[in-house]
C-alpha cells in the first residue's frame, strides 16, 4: 500500500462497540505506517477512546468526531438507552459522510471498516467507491441469526418455542426460545430491533465481514453457514486480547441478550463485546 491510500473507520458508539474498533484500527495503523487511517465516532465516544487508547494512537491515525444525532436543547431518557441509538441512526448516514468529507477534503477513501451495526456503509461504500469491510465485534451465532431473520421469522410462525433452529444454517442446536426478543418475539419494530434486522438484510453487501473469533472455536457449520450467504468472512479475533480493552462487559442494558453476553444462547463464540 502506498502513501496515498485512506482507511476510514467508522464507530457504533453505544456499548462496548467502539473500544475493540478503535484497538483494532490502530494494531491496523502502526502495521502500515504509510496508510492514513481516520477514526469516526461521537465526541463522548472518542473521549473516553482517548483516554483509553492513548498510547496505541500512532501519527497515522486521527480521530473526528460525528454528531450524536441529538438535537439542541433535547434531554434523553436515562432509562431509555434506544432513544439515543434512534437519534444517531435517524442522521447516521449523512453526518458520517459530511465527517468523511471535511476530514479528508474530498479526497478519496480507499477503505471504509465500519461497525456491523453501522448497515447504511454499504450505500456510503458504494457512493465512496470504496470497499467496504464490516466488523462483527459479538458473537459468531448472533450474527447467524440476524443474517436469517426472514427466514426464522417465516419458520416461527408455523413452530414453537422449543422447536430447534433447523431452518437456519448453523443454528440447529438452539432453540426459537433462545432467540433474544426482537428476532421472532418481543417488540419486533422497536428501534434496536428495526436497525438488527436491517444489518442482517444489508451486512451482504460487504466485500469483506470482519469476525471476532477464532475459526477453530466454532462450530464449523455455523461458520460455513455465513460463508454461504456472505461474499467473505474473516474470523480475526478475539479483539479482547487486543491491548487497550477494559475488562469490563457491556452494561447498556439495550445490548443485553442480542450479542452474546448470555452464554447459554450464544456460548459458540467469547468475544465478550455487545
Amino acid at each position: 500500500m502506498d502513501s496515498q491510500r485512506h482507511v476510514a473507520v467508522l464507530a457504533f458508539p453505544f456499548g462496548s462497540h467502539a473500544t475493540p474498533t478503535m484497538s483494532l484500527t490502530c494494531l491496523l495503523a502502526s502495521s502500515a505506517p504509510h496508510v492514513t487511517f481516520s477514526f469516526f465516532s461521537t465526541a463522548t465516544s472518542n473521549a473516553a477512546l482517548a483516554k483509553t487508547l492513548s498510547a496505541f494512537v500512532t501519527p497515522n491515525l486521527t480521530l473526528y468526531d460525528v454528531s450524536d444525532g441529538i438535537p439542541e436543547g433535547h434531554v434523553t431518557s436515562p432509562t431509555n438507552p434506544e432513544e439515543k441509538i434512534g437519534l444517531f441512526m435517524k442522521s447516521a448516514h449523512a453526518n458520517f459522510k459530511s465527517a468523511m468529507t471535511a476530514a479528508t477534503g474530498g479526497a478519496r477513501v480507499d477503505c471504509i471498516i465500519s461497525d456491523s451495526f453501522l448497515p447504511f456503509s454499504a450505500d456510503l461504500a458504494q457512493e465512496m467507491r470504496a470497499t467496504w469491510v464490516s466488523l462483527w465485534t459479538s458473537a459468531l451465532c448472533s450474527l447467524s441469526a440476524h443474517v436469517h431473520t426472514d427466514l426464522l421469522r417465516e419458520s416461527y410462525n408455523a413452530l414453537s418455542d422449543d422447536d430447534p433452529l433447523e431452518c437456519a444454517p448453523g443454528l440447529s442446536h438452539l432453540r426459537f426460545r433462545d432467540l433474544p426478543e426482537g428476532v421472532v418475539s418481543g417488540d419486533l419494530d422497536s428501534p434496536f430491533a428495526r436497525l438488527v434486522c436491517k444489518v442482517g438484510r444489508e451486512i451482504h453487501r460487504a466485500d469483506l465481514v470482519a469476525l471476532n473469533t477464532c475459526e477453530g472455536l466454532e462450530p464449523e457449520p455455523a461458520l460455513s453457514g455465513l460463508r454461504a450467504r456472505l461474499k467473505r468472512c474473516l474470523p480475526i479475533g478475539h479483539l479482547n486480547l487486543l491491548p487497550g480493552l477494559p475488562p469490563e462487559p457491556d452494561n447498556e442494558a439495550v445490548f443485553h441478550g442480542w450479542t452474546g453476553t448470555n452464554p447459554r444462547r450464544w456460548c459458540t463464540s467469547a468475544s465478550g463485546a455487545s
